[in-house]
């Protein structure tokens, strides 16, 4: 759900202190009344700047958005400081800065215009911190590219910014095309360095990233360390504006023992060291630390992160029981299974046979009674190679209004999976007209209806949509495409026949890969750690995946894995 209006900061000359000139920023009007973006000088004032403002397409509320720049002649997006600052491999942090006026932070994938509107100098050197950065915005003529996470279309317009122009305003008129009524979107695996993570990337620059991509709930996760970012969300957006676009949620990767989980909500102390968190033991079985978490204040949610790969729980030798990685899906591994969710979708695995090792390890596990929520997020570090929102998780709820949001629904609707794991589309699943992800339905006679609705971004490639019954295909659909459309696909009444209890999913998938610029350059620039799959693009793939319906046939009011008796005992909550 995207639908509140951002206040914007004042524009001035001198920051919006007293004293500050506000500049006119009218935005230009079309003669035929269009939603064709536009750009014209501003002031008599020589000294170049680039003022450009992001508003929805039919309301004109500005909107928080990312705003690459390309060369109009072709070639390159213009890139802003470092990939890294801290030497290390991997989702590190690289050189951002705040510049100009009315909040602009300039990263490697360009202006994260991250109040909707800003003024940036162009030809000028920028300075941080630590010196003045290695780019700036050179005179030239430009592409702008605006984007606002899976729920808008793209903008774009053509720019002149020559030297000595003045003010260069520009409005990207965003259409917002993806209807997630009832939903809000979540990022549920995030770090900073606030949390002393190995990230370098501040957290209100973190807040930043999130905002211009469209999330409205974040997950502080920082390693073994209880953090939350409601400080930095009151200072970015104050109280007597509009409410903040976005929540936090104070969480912890706990990383001691046992792969990698995600626990929040979590109890920040800030009197105590790393903020209370828990410090699992090396010598704790893996059910020792799930007990530890179960007895911590409030029954926090319990999610198991990349569960193949790095620190992958599964791929543990010396964890899962003692005997090895978890291979032979029709057992159950000997670790234990009690966690409440898992990542099916994660940054740096959302591609080729990836997705399909994560999505067998969900399936085996539904299969043996072993229920537990799907998630997609992001894992993101810094704001370069991995970026904030790409994948994500759309959790329903009562209200999808970011200022009614409370932690004890968004933690109950995730219990009750009530999840659509997407890195794009936006996919929802209904059986029998009306029983929703995560619900359970009784159908003694095994005859079900089944319905969806797969809607997507017009740069949201999607090729096909599957349903399956027990992680098994039943029947695909084709999703036509004409031009530029935005990608939309209904079902509805879809008989399908189970002969016993059962869980039922939908997926939607593509074979074209999502734009680096918008999701970030690591899938793109790494085959080897990332392969694509046969026949598709390198880089994030398109793919999207429903929490199931279950369907009671035998009438106990309950669902049983369709592959019980488990060969090992089935975990207990």
């Amino acid at each position: 759900m995207l639908r509140r209006v951002i206040a914007l900061a004042c524009l001035c000359a001198s920051g919006c202190g007293e004293g500050g000139t506000v500049h006119d920023a009218a935005a230009p009007t079309d003669d035929d009344g269009g939603t064709r973006p536009d750009a014209r000088p501003l002031d008599g004032n020589k000294a170049t700047r680039l003022h450009v403002r992001v508003v929805e397409a039919q309301t004109r509320a500005p909107l928080p958005a990312m705003v690459a720049l390309f060369p109009a002649a072709g070639g390159e997006r213009l890139r802003f400081g470092r990939f890294m600052d801290d030497g290390k491999a991997g989702m590190t942090s690289e050189t951002t800065v705040e510049a100009g006026i009315g909040g602009a932070m300039l990263n490697w994938h360009g202006i994260a215009v991250w109040r909707g509107e800003a003024s940036v100098p162009v030809g000028v050197n920028l300075v941080t911190g630590a010196g003045v950065m290695d780019r700036q915005i050179p005179y030239g003529r430009y592409r702008l590219v605006a984007n606002r996470g899976l729920e808008y279309d793209l903008a774009e317009a053509t720019v002149d910014l020559p030297r000595d122009a003045g003010e260069v305003f520009v409005e990207l008129r965003l259409p917002r095309t993806v209807d997630t009524s009832g939903y809000l979107a979540a990022d549920m695996h995030v770090h900073s360095k606030k949390g002393m993570s190995d990230s370098g990337l501040e957290a209100e620059d973190r807040l930043k990233t999130m905002t211009v991509a469209g999330i409205e709930v974040v997950v502080a996760t920082d390693h073994d360390y209880n953090v939350d970012y409601a400080d930095e969300i009151r200072k970015l957006w104050p109280a007597a504006g509009a409410a903040p676009p976005l929540v936090s949620v104070p969480g912890n990767e706990a990383s001691g023992a046992d792969g990698h989980f995600n626990v929040f909500p979590v109890v920040v102390d800030r009197t105590r060291p790393r903020g209370g968190s828990l410090v699992a033991q090396q010598a704790w079985t893996s059910q020792q630390f799930m007990d530890a978490v179960r007895a911590l204040p409030g029954r926090p949610f319990l999610q198991m992160n990349h569960t193949r790969g790095w620190a992958g729980y599964f791929e543990l030798a010396n964890r899962c029981g003692g005997n090895g990685p978890w291979r032979d899906r029709s057992r159950l591994p000997t670790c234990s299974v009690d966690f409440d969710g898992m990542e099916v979708l994660i940054g740096y695995l959302v591609c080729g046979t990836k997705i399909e090792e994560q999505l067998a390890d969900w399936y085996a596990l539904l299969g043996f009674g072993v229920v537990t929520t799907a998630t997609g997020n992001s894992d993101t570090h810094g704001s370069s190679q991995l970026l904030g929102g790409f994948p994500r998780s759309y959790v329903r709820l009562p209200d999808d209004r970011v200022e009614a949001f409370r932690q004890e629904d968004f933690t109950e609707a995730l219990r009750q999976h009530r999840v659509i794991a997407t890195s794009g589309p936006f996919l929802t699943l209904r059986v029998n007209g009306g029983t929703e992800e995560g619900a359970l339905v009784t159908q003694t006679d095994g005859k079900v209806s089944v319905s969806f609705r797969m809607q997507a971004a017009s740069w949201v490639v999607v090729d096909e949509v599957r349903l399956k019954v027990n992680g098994a295909v039943v029947k695909t659909w084709q999703v036509p495409r004409v031009g530029e459309a935005t990608p939309l696909l209904e079902q509805s009444s879809e008989p399908v026949e189970v002969t016993g209890d059962s869980f039922i999913t939908v997926e939607a998938a593509g074979k074209k890969a999502l734009p680096a610029h918008v999701v970030g350059d690591w899938t793109a620039q790494n085959p080897a750690a990332c392969p694509a799959s046969p026949g598709a693009e390198q880089g994030m793939a398109v793919f999207a995946v429903t929490n199931p319906v279950f369907v009671d046939v035998d009438g106990d009011g309950r669902y049983r894995g369709p592959r019980q008796p488990a060969v090992f005992p089935v975990p207990t909550r």
